[in-house]
């Protein structure tokens, strides 16, 4: 076999290999070249619902998603508003109706349009958020406004748990 005639089924090789490669690579989804695939689990609950008495006292939205395995944390967004509150709260906080004497989170204040908290937070970047999970999946977080309003000094919600997905390998399959 002449030199020309190796290199031509070299590039022919080169050609199908390349291509076959290319193949797998789509058909895995990318998943090749994914390194951190099935190296954790999450776990989400959100709670959602309006306390409405003649009107709308108070929306609540909650949402606490955790990681383990690789890289563990814990992530929370929230959303609280409050027309008729707003102005008025003189503090937010989260806790469990099993044990109401400790906190699970204290809400900051917010001043955005009828917002009276928003916000994310990582446990990674410091406030704690043992605790939030089970108390929302249980159905116990008890989210616990306090006013200045004379005959409102104190607005309690337990909102309905909304979305509950115990852990899950959301890279794997």
């Amino acid at each position: 076999m002449s030199s020309l005639q190796r290199a031509s089924l070299w590039g022919q090789l080169k050609r199908q290999v390349s291509l076959a490669i290319a193949i797998l690579w789509v058909a895995s989804g990318c998943r090749l070249l994914d390194f951190d695939s099935c190296m954790y689990e999450l776990r989400t609950v959100t709670v959602e619902g309006r306390l409405i008495e003649t009107s709308e006292i108070l929306y609540a939205y909650v949402s606490v998603e955790e990681q383990r395995d690789y890289q563990p944390d814990k992530f929370m967004v929230w959303r609280l508003t409050s027309a008729p509150l707003r102005g008025h709260v003189t503090s937010m906080t989260l806790r469990d109706a099993a044990d109401e004497s400790k906190s699970l989170f204290v809400f900051p204040a917010s001043n955005f349009q009828n917002d009276i908290s928003s916000g994310t937070v990582r446990q990674s970047d410091g406030p704690s958020l043992n605790g939030i999970f089970d108390a929302i999946s249980s159905e116990r977080a008890v989210i616990d406004v306090r006013t200045d309003i004379p005959g409102r000094a104190q607005v309690r919600f337990l909102p309905p748990l909304t979305v509950h997905q115990e852990w899950y390998r959301p890279k794997c399959g």
